[in-house]
């Protein structure tokens, strides 16, 4: 009587565990499967995020791989800019304040290393071009107030040259950032009788962007760092921004342009704000 109760035990244990076992294969697969459907799943959350990791590698692999790097590629810009300022001066003892009228001239030359040392070493170095510019900026007054009549020639000058940092853009024809580090010296209208400029440090950031293919925009800031001109100290800023036209290695545009001057003595002080627009042409070699 025992062999018979637990037989048929046995046989239902036996049932039972093959019946959990049937279970569990069949949980593992929808499981596995579930798993092997949401790893391949496509989603719009998805796409985004791993287009962003392939453009940050991208970036990356531009900054650090790129094979036009090994060739050395110089490169030269000649730039000339004409047009009108409008000028408001004023004077802290005595309160003093008058605007005079001036016809601008501006040039610019810029020239690139472009690729020197990956070129040179076979060094796999960031992507930033080293660069050297010059430039001027004349103010000729064209309507001159009574302040001024009894002073010749009436020009305000401006002198500048810098080291050149190009973080982005593949060349001077490519949408790109380049941080300036340079020297100034500047004359402003009422030094003439004195035949005195000032001088110092600046620093200065460029941008270009273009939104066409033959269309873009351009902008400069620059901090003029505080100076020295006989009894007065100097300090100052710019900045400008212009639209253009390229036509193959020639561009044309126009811009507006802003700048401010202090000069500072023990026993006074003047300042200055201009207004340009201006039309400029560039070439690229």
């Amino acid at each position: 009587m025992l062999r018979s109760k637990i037989v048929p035990g046995i046989l239902s244990a036996l049932l039972l565990s093959q019946d959990c076992l049937a279970q569990q294969k069949v949980y593992t697969y929808i499981v596995e499967q579930q798993k092997a459907r949401d790893e391949t799943r496509w989603t719009l959350t998805e796409w985004l995020r791993i287009k962003e990791r392939m453009r940050l590698m991208d970036l990356w692999l531009a900054l650090v791989n790129d094979e036009q790097a090994k060739k050395f590629a110089p490169e030269l810009s000649l730039s000339y800019q004409q047009g009108k300022a409008h000028n408001d001066w004023s004077l802290s003892d005595p309160s003093t304040s008058w605007q005079d009228v001036s016809l601008s001239e501006g040039g610019l030359a810029q020239f690139w290393f472009s690729n020197l040392i990956s070129s040179t070493t076979g060094l796999r170095t960031l992507a930033i071009d080293l660069g050297v510019e010059g430039g001027f900026h004349n103010a000729k007054q064209s309507q001159i107030s009574e302040t001024f009549r009894s002073w010749t020639p009436h020009t305000e000058r401006l002198k500048f040259w810098s080291a050149n940092f190009r973080l982005f853009g593949a060349n001077v024809q490519d949408s790109g950032l380049v941080l300036k580090l340079g020297k100034y010296e500047h004359r402003p209208l009422w030094s003439q009788g004195l035949g005195e400029e000032s001088r110092g440090l600046y620093q200065a950031g460029e941008l270009r962007l273009y939104l066409m293919n033959n269309l873009g925009l351009e902008g400069e800031w620059r901090l003029y760092q505080k100076g020295s001109m006989g009894d007065f100290s100097s300090q100052g800023w710019s900045r400008e921004a212009a639209a253009f036209l390229e036509f193959y290695s020639l561009r044309a545009g126009y811009g507006i342009s802003q700048s401010s001057w202090t000069y500072q003595s023990e026993v006074t002080r003047w300042k200055s704000l201009e207004l340009d627009r201006f039309f400029f042409v560039r070439l690229h070699f």
